[in-house]
Parts: C-alpha cells; structure tokens; sequence
C-alpha cells in the first residue's frame, strides 16, 4: 500500500513547531494543513513524515501557490514549475 498524506499529521506537525519562530512560516500563516492558509490567501502544507521538507517558493500556474508567502511539504527533489528563494535559520 502506498502512503498518503494526511492533512490531520500536517497541521499537528504545524502545532508542534508553532513556538519556532524566524522562518516566517509560523508568522505568517494560521494552519499547515494543506489550504490557503497564508498571508495573501497562499497556500501552506507543513512538512511531514512523507514529504519531510519546505518547498518555499511561488509556482507560476496558480495564485493560491504563486506567492510569497506560500510553502508546502516535499520529498526534495527538484520542481521545475517553481522559483526559488534562500531561506536561512
């Protein structure tokens, strides 16, 4: 069986990071959960077991994923359709 991604495990992981702060991912979004969640409507996933790393950058085919202020969980590989933005911590 394959394994899915379970918007519940993201925002608990959301929760569980919510007193790190500097990332602007905690400042700048209300849940984790996988909706438009974000400043400006954008969309915000929270890493997971699964997909366990922040892809931030705004793709360029829709506006809930096309802002600054938008992340999501990957696995880590490379997305063609988004841009790319330095994030240090």
């Amino acid at each position: 069986t394959g394994a899915t991604i379970n918007a519940t495990d993201l925002q608990a992981n959301y929760e569980a990071n919510a007193n790190v702060y500097g990332d602007a991912v905690y400042e700048t979004s209300s849940k984790g959960d996988g909706t438009s969640s974000s400043w400006n409507g954008d969309y915000s996933g929270f890493p997971g077991l699964i997909s366990p790393f922040f892809v931030r950058a705004g793709d360029y085919f829709d506006t809930a994923i096309a802002g600054v202020f938008y992340f999501f969980h990957g696995w880590g590989g490379s997305y063609h359709f988004c841009g790319f933005r330095v994030v240090a911590i």
